[in-house]
This record gives structure tokens, sequence and C-alpha cells, in this order.
């Protein structure tokens, strides 16, 4: 079953806790508490009590309980959510840098580095594009590992680098490699990492690679006959 999650307009009185809204200036705030009353003149209205969606304190709405006001959209709300993230790495990265700008912090005998972890292989290619550096892949044990390693210091005055990494994703199973090495010293290797060797053909080794490439587990170097 699909839930309709597009835009909705609700009156303020029809909202509840966890509501997210749209006040209509491209920010969305949380709604937190709301309380119905009546004004002397026997209006309906409701007082809410909202956070905008960020590191903000929370505040105080009274509005009429018939008015209307739109949720916010899933774009919105991923939007705003994107802010708050970039505002809080902004801030804690400066606030390293303004600890150590004012001699409030020593020196890193060893220099410095700083890690960061991304969600996907395409995002790291976005880092590696900014920095003008290189992913590294590295196969293991069926599994492929990136990594993006910056050198952001300057010679002996201070090492300091920045390293991201993705998440592993399991290995594609292919021949990339081989080795005709004579008698006894014929191998092929997989793009997962995995390799067999110590065959007398490059044949025999193809053939013994086919089999971990139909049956990839498990992934440990295979070496042929009795050598």
């Amino acid at each position: 079953m699909t839930t309709d999650r597009s835009p909705q307009e609700k009156t303020f009185g029809e909202l509840s806790p966890g509501a997210l809204v749209d006040p209509g200036d491209g920010t969305v705030y949380r709604v937190n508490h709301t309380e119905m009353y009546r004004t002397a003149t026997g209006e309906q209205r409701v007082a809410l009590m909202v956070t905008l969606l960020g590191p903000d304190d929370p505040t105080m709405w009274k509005r009429p309980a018939d008015g209307r006001i739109m949720l916010a959209s899933d774009e919105m709300v991923a939007d705003a959510r994107a802010r708050q993230q970039r505002s809080v790495l902004v801030s804690g990265l400066g606030l390293i840098a303004d600890r150590v700008r004012s001699h409030v912090l020593p020196l890193p005998a060893f220099g410095a580095r700083v890690t960061v972890a991304v969600a996907s292989a395409v995002e790291l290619s976005l880092w590696a594009d900014a920095f003008g550096g290189e992913v590294r892949e590295t196969a293991q044990a069926g599994w492929v590992f990136r990594e993006l390693s910056v050198d952001l210091g300057d010679g002996d005055a201070m090492s300091l680098s920045l390293d991201v990494a993705c998440p592993a994703t399991l290995a594609e199973h292919r021949h990339v490699a081989g080795s005709n090495g004579g008698p006894g010293a014929c191998s092929a290797v997989c793009a997962c990492g995995a390799a067999v060797a110590g065959f007398d053909t490059l044949g025999e080794a193809v053939a013994a690679l086919d089999q971990h490439i139909a049956d990839p587990e498990p992934a440990d170097d295979t070496t042929g006959g009795d050598r």
C-alpha cells in the first residue's frame, strides 16, 4: 500500500504534535504542542509551540483555529534537514579551527586527520572531484572497499589529511588478470581479489577460476594440484 505524502492543507486546529508545517517562507517547523482556547470575544484560537527544523529554540504561535497552513512536503523536509546537517558540520569544524587559531588547543604532535563517512561510491566520487583526488579500490574476501585520501598538509610544517570512505560493496566476479608462468606457475585473478595459482597451464587456472565465479564462496586463494 502506498501512502500519499504529497503536501496537504490543514487548519491550525487540526494540527497535532509532530506535524511538520510550511509557513510559506521556505522554512519547515515542527509542532511540539497545541492548546485550544477562546478569546474574550468568543473566537476559537490555538496556541502552538513550534520549533524551526534545525538548531533553533521553540517559539509560540497564536493562530485562529480555522486558519489554514500547508504541511511541509517530503522535499522541503529533506532540504531543511540537509541545511541543518550542513550547519552542524560547518559549525563543528569552525569551532575546531577557532580553538586552534586562538592557541587554546596545543598543536597535534603527529599531525591531524579528518575522517568522513559518505553513503555511496557516487558521493565518494564527488568528494574526489572536489579535492582533485583519486578513489582507491581494494578487494578483499568478496568485498570492494573504496576510499579517498587527500593530503592537505604543508610539507614538513604539519601533516594534515582528509580521509573519506563509503560502505563496502559486494565485488564483481569476473576474470581480470592471469599469468602464464609455465608448469606450476600459472594463475588467474578474479575482480573480487580471489586468485588461483600453481597450475601447469593458464587454461587450468582459468578453469579453476571459472568454478570460483560460478560459486564465489569461499573467496580465499586456491592452489592447484599437489606441488
